[in-house]
């Protein structure tokens, strides 16, 4: 990740050399201004007295960035021995430190007999004068002490030096202050050029200077109270303009009083809520003293539709726009090279494991949203709190430290510092909220649902969830449901005072420790509560109390700095005061507050239930179910409940399951394909490098009971798919051996394997087959702890029952195409029943096979029914393109993989897979769910003898000479044709041409023009260049070009309808109405695709007049119309075609 931190090191750079510069000049002007004043004796210097952190730095810098000198002054301004000097007078009482946060100016008596000020040599007074603004009663005044001559010698460099204060503070010029604000006081120091006694920072204040504002009070807390001749401070300017409370916000944090009172008797407070008092002070009446009445619409507008939520002025801090146009430019460069990869990909033909936006690089995704037009639009905008876009997005671009677990919490790289960045940033936060949460980027948002943790049966809310995941290989070690809520009255934790944190938690305690609380938990007894000081000590039991229970929030350790600035940029200077958790006496159920929300809830299992998901959920819906009829939580009519964390908006639910995934975790990057399809966000769990969290994507748009049932199916499902893949290859060898004695017993002139023409191979063949690819794929499901004595058993079973029925058998499986439904066939030996006749048992199949689960009494009857029926179904020659269709189908499983796919997952004999290609008649072409074709998952198995069999295969092919097999595989983009080689390294083409096959030859040779206008084709589609797309289709090659699939199994028309254009679509099925049989990598066709876009209307009703079927099912089982009320696959795919651009 980009860091931060290293890139400000070119802008410290470039700051010393014009501090460099700045201080050469200050040298010469304080050394103009000592000319005069008698030779310093250092042995009369005084001692610095102890100070506080922000006044103790008088032997030091000012601050970095500006002057410094101090030390140059305390050696040649000291004179005298015991005596005041001019110089300590101006140490003491100009520059020196004030004590307590109270300014001397305002507490020395002030006398207003120049004269007797000046006879009686009192430099406090003489001080006090210049201080107040009136130095010019001191010009020309003669004293017969040289100390008191050498002081109002001075007094005109003083007087110009506070003018360049104040008038810095009025210009904006934070340079030009630093370089004039060489003594301290001068900080408080008034003049007539500001009238009414105003301070720098009373000026700064009215010309919206924020970041002298920010300087002035947080270098100089006495700033904030000092008062003008009204008794007025800067925050009684500050709540009497139209920012929103933007700077009175900005004072407040920054140590400001909200209840001095002023001559006329109102605080602060009252001139910012009282409408009363509008007329009695007004902003635009102090301009008006100024001069400068017209500058209030210059400096305030509103900066987003009937603007309440921002700051209405721009930022003006260079050095904040700086930072800002590097994060950026960081953000523009990670995109930039996420594209490089990707064309790198596509040029090398190999597929993009993972498409999902999820799994993109954090900067690269933001990238997506934060376009040049948006970014310049919002980034000299600040929310009424003082939160710019880096508040934002900083968390994209942190430094990385060791062992940190933040990213549940910190999704996609950004944070809300304030509940108001939902408004002032909503063009860039809009889209990517939305595609956080699995919405449809292009449409509205719907109002927000109000809070439903269980459905309604009878007219009557439940009030228990019951789901356990089937787990019996113990995969699941915990499962967490976490709720998190913000109150109403108060804002985010981090931009909380003392006062306000400690009412926010006293506020929630107290529902927490009432009875009724503890009743609707179902607990016995009251929990504990500890404060967050408690939970962090060293060696803390509590800390290891709630690691140990998994209610343990991600936590970074204070002792690191650079996890230290993190939590103060999370958290607040605060912290850990004020914050705290409730831990429920069955140690299941805790309640952090303040800490990132205000309210977090986080409900377990136990190890021992660790899948008994309900109870979990049921526990957490019914504690947060009651809290919010007791207390009120910050709303949005839209967003739902408002969280400091984008991805937990809408409700505040997010679901974790921590598991093993051994066989999937081999591959990361499918795995978190997989998991993003399903709506599934994937994280590595520190805590065991064998085990993943599983957390839910979508927290919005929908009600609780709904997201939860979701959840529960897509881990279940991700749970079916690691079970697949634990099994042996058992079942699937078995299939493809079954089918290869049924071809063997067909075709008798088959010489390969002699033994199947003989009379033992037949009987071998028809009575063995069956039952032991029962029993194995029985062993590899079941795993006994004695595979041998359970074949034994479950073959004496078989035998036992073989007979029922009157059923004899007589042939081996197929592959149903689920993960969880892997069941042999029992043919009769009766002549089988038409088609025609069984539609019921049909239908019955159809939903076996696209539920998965679902098992029916008369399973073997149905299967063996629907066997038949397609064996009569593929002799009918009338049918050829629907014959083939439903091959493809029961050659695969619902993931894309065909028995190809798995065998070259392992290591075989020489000759071993292309015997099993020709044998099985397996197709190299066909791409699984993550576009791999068999040969890319023997490369990802690192199995390249595999890889080099087929290709093997692939040069037989053109060695035999026939143009048609070679035809199939260019149009179902296959993607290793042409760069294919022989033993002796000689490419195809040399080796095809050698042999003499011409025509063959040059069709090899006209593949690689055909893929470059084929992808050049898909492209003017993503680009909508209609004139040009429908020129490449009259094309003498239009035809090929339209069905022809890429390395995503798409066709042109599938890209298209993915597009929503509905020219191309009408153009193309009226042009090639074969490619609407056509089915991706999944065998989802073009009805299928157009089910799930927005225009579905339009493009279904040309597709079904130009005879698209509507009972054509993918891979899944799903026909087109599933798609119509699930639509997320489909928007995914659309995502992978916007990245495609």
């Amino acid at each position: 990740e980009p860091e931060v931190e290293a890139e400000n090191v070119e802008e410290t750079n470039e700051n010393n050399e014009a501090e460099t510069n700045n201080e050469a000049d200050n040298e010469t002007q304080n050394q103009e201004e000592t000319e005069n004043e008698p030779e310093p004796k250092t042995e009369t210097e005084p001692e610095p007295e102890p100070e506080s952190v922000e006044a103790n730095v008088e032997e030091t810098d000012i601050k970095n960035s500006e002057p410094n000198n101090e030390e140059n002054l305390d050696e040649e301004e000291l004179d005298g021995e015991g005596s005041p000097t001019s110089s300590l007078a101006i140490e003491g009482f100009v520059q020196g430190d004030a004590e307590d946060n109270t300014v001397q100016s305002q507490t020395a008596a002030y006398v207003h007999d120049d004269e007797s000020i000046i006879a009686s040599g009192d430099m406090e007074q003489l001080a006090q004068i210049v201080l107040n603004g009136d130095g010019q009663k001191l010009l020309n005044v003669e004293a017969a002490e040289p100390e008191i001559q050498a002081f109002l010698k001075n007094v005109p460099n003083y007087m110009n030096k506070i003018r360049r204060v104040h008038e810095a503070s009025r210009n904006g010029s934070l340079l030009n202050l630093q370089q004039a604000l060489d003594r301290r006081k001068f900080a408080i120091a008034k003049d007539e050029i500001s009238p009414n006694g105003a301070t720098p920072l009373h000026v700064a204040v009215l010309f919206g200077n924020s970041d002298i504002v920010r300087y002035l009070s947080a270098r100089f807390p006495e700033t904030t109270t000092v008062a003008d001749n009204d008794g007025r401070t800067a925050l009684h300017y500050a709540a009497v303009i139209n920012d929103n409370g933007h700077f009175y916000n900005v004072l407040l944090q920054l140590g400001a009083n909200p209840k001095v009172v002023d001559k006329m008797g109102h605080t602060p407070e009252d001139y910012l809520g009282k409408e009363e008092l509008k007329d009695t002070l007004s902003y635009k009446e102090l301009l008006k003293r100024f001069g400068a009445e017209e500058l209030e619409e210059k400096l305030l507008s509103d900066q987003v539709p009937d603007d309440l939520h921002s700051s209405r002025r721009l930022i003006t801090d260079n050095d904040v726009a700086r930072t800002l146009d590097r994060c950026f430019s960081v953000i523009q460069e990670s995109s930039k090279t996420w594209s490089g990869q990707t064309a790198s990909a596509l040029a090398q033909r190999k597929p993009l494991s993972a498409t999902s936006s999820i799994q993109l690089a954090v900067t690269s995704y933001l990238s997506r949203f934060l376009k040049a037009s948006v970014y310049e639009k919002i980034k000299k905008r600040q929310t009424r709190l003082d939160h710019n876009l880096f508040d934002v997005i900083w968390p994209a671009l942190r430094k990385t430290s060791k062992e940190r677990n933040l990213e549940e919490d910190i999704n996609c790289g950004i944070i809300a510092p304030d509940f108001d960045v939902y408004v002032v940033f909503q063009e860039f936060l809009v889209p990517l909220i939305k595609d956080m949460h699995c919405l449809n980027i292009s449409a509205d948002f719907k109002p927000h649902p109000r809070i439903a943790y269980f459905p309604m049966e009878n007219a009557e809310r439940l009030n228990t969830a019951y789901f356990v995941f089937d787990d019996e290989s113990n995969l699941i070690s915990r499962t967490i449901v976490e709720c998190s809520r913000n109150l109403e009255r108060y804002e985010l934790p981090l931009n909380l005072t003392i006062g306000q944190i400690e009412q926010a938690e006293r506020l929630m305690m107290g529902k927490i420790f009432s009875s009724a609380f503890i009743e609707a938990i179902d607990e016995a007894e009251p929990g504990s509560y500890y404060t967050l000081t408690e939970i962090l000590e060293d060696n803390s039991d509590i800390y290891e109390m709630l690691n140990e229970y998994g209610l343990l929030i991600p936590l970074l350790d204070l002792k690191d700095c650079t996890q230290l600035a993190e939590s103060t940029a999370f958290n607040g200077s605060l912290w850990p005061y004020g914050r705290g958790v409730y831990i429920s006496s069955s140690n299941n159920l805790a309640l952090w507050l303040n800490c990132q929300e205000h309210l977090r809830i986080i409900g377990t299992s136990t190890m021992k239930d660790g899948a008994d998901i309900g109870a979990v959920y049921t526990r957490v819906g019914r504690a947060i179910s009651f809290l919010e009829q007791q207390i009120h939580f910050k709303e949005s009519y839209l967003l739902g409940y408002l969280q400091a964390r984008p991805s937990y908006l809408g409700t505040g639910l997010k679901m974790t399951t921590i598991l093993r995934l051994p066989n999937l975790m081999k591959e990361m990057d499918n795995l978190r394909h997989l998991c993003s399809v399903r709506g599934l966000y994937l994280t590595t769990n520190l805590n065991s490098k064998i085990s993943v969290r599983l957390i839910n994507m979508q927290s919005m748009g929908a009600f609780e009971h709904v997201l939860f049932q979701d959840y529960c199916t897509a881990v279940t499902n991700i749970i079916s798919l690691e079970k697949d893949m634990s099994l042996t290859n058992s079942k699937h060898i078995a299939s493809m051996l079954v089918k290869i004695f049924r071809r063997q017993i067909e075709n008798q002139s088959c010489q390969e394997n002699p033994i199947f023409k003989t009379e033992q191979g037949k009987y071998l063949a028809e009575n063995l087959a069956d039952p032991l690819i029962k029993a194995l794929t029985q062993v590899a499901h079941k795993r006994p702890n004695d595979p041998l004595e359970y074949l034994t058993n479950y073959l004496q079973s078989y035998v036992s029952s073989r007979n029922t029925n009157g059923r004899t058998i007589t042939q081996a499986a197929i592959h149903s195409g689920s993960s969880q439904t892997n069941s042999t066939v029992l043919a009769s030996s009766k002549p089988s029943t038409p088609p025609a006749a069984q539609p019921a048992a049909q239908m019955q199949r159809q939903t076996a096979r696209m539920n998965g689960h679902v098992k029916y009494a008369n399973e073997d009857s149905i299967e063996e029914d629907s066997l038949q029926q397609l064996e009569q179904f593929d002799g009918d020659d009338g049918n050829d393109s629907d014959a083939e269709i439903s091959k493809k189908l029961e050659e695969r499983d619902e993931h894309g993989q065909s028995m190809l796919h798995f065998a070259c997952a392992r290591s075989h004999r020489k000759g071993g897979l292309i015997h099993l290609i020709e044998e099985a008649k397996a197709d190299i072409t066909y791409r699984d769910e993550l576009y791999r074709t068999a040969r890319d998952v023997a490369l990802q198995a690192n199995q390249l003898g595999n890889a080099k069999e087929i290709d093997r295969y692939v040069m037989s092919l053109a060695i035999v000479g026939d143009i048609k097999p070679f035809e199939h595989l260019a149009i179902s983009g296959y993607d290793h044709i042409i760069d294919v080689v022989d033993d002796n390294e000689t490419p195809i083409i040399d080796v095809v041409e050698a042999r003499g096959l011409s025509e063959l030859g040059e069709y090899l040779r006209t593949i690689r023009p055909l893929e470059e206008l084929r992808e050049e084709l898909h492209q003017m589609i993503r680009d909508n260049n209609v004139e040009r797309v429908k020129e490449i289709a009259d094309g003498p090659d239009g035809k090929w070009l339209i069905k022809a699939k890429n390395y995503y199994g798409r066709t042109a028309l599938h890209i298209a309808i993915l597009k929503e254009s509905v020219e191309i679509v009408e153009y193309f099925v009226n042009f090639c109405p074969e490619a609407l049989k056509i089915g991706d990598n999944l065998e989802r066709t073009a009805l299928h695709y157009a089910m799930g876009t927005n225009i579905i209307e339009s493009i279904s009703r040309i597709l079904i007049q130009n005879g698209a079927k509507r009972t054509y099912k993918d891979l899944k089982g799903r026909q087109p119309s599933y798609y119509f009320m699930n639509k997320a696959d489909i928007l995914r795919l659309q995502e992978e075609e916007d990245e495609n651009r």
